[in-house]
């Protein structure tokens, strides 16, 4: 089962909709990079690759019915999803700002406190 999320008046602001092309297109990537998962593996819902909480799924990586299988089949299902709401965020933020550059200006701030740290002590 899959639950369509809802979008949260309150979060509006002035100009949202010159991003909903974008934004659109890319929730539209995300719900299906997610149902395919759910469907390669035989999974209910969202929810479950969310939590993490997977039971039971087929497409296991082994043949072999133990708890080993499934934690493997589990971990994979996991690094699956992680990449896809990594994807998610890093094209949903693109479409909004330039965020790597910002990113980087924080990272090279950051590395020049602990630098003056350093040379303080």
């Amino acid at each position: 089962q899959f639950i369509q999320i809802e979008r949260d008046d309150s979060f509006m602001v002035d100009g949202w909709q010159q991003y909903t092309g974008a934004v659109q297109e890319e929730l539209t990537t995300y719900n299906h990079a997610m149902r395919s998962v759910l469907e390669h593996y035989g999974i209910g819902t969202e929810e479950e690759l969310l939590s993490g909480l997977v039971l039971n799924a087929k497409n296991r990586q082994s043949e072999y019915e133990d708890y080993g299988a499934l934690f493997t089949t589990n971990r994979l299902i996991d690094g699956k999803v992680r990449r896809i709401i990594e994807t998610a965020r890093e094209k949903f933020f693109d479409s909004l700002i330039d965020w790597k550059e910002q990113l980087e200006d924080v990272v090279n701030k950051r590395t020049d406190v602990g630098k003056r740290r350093r040379m303080k002590h």
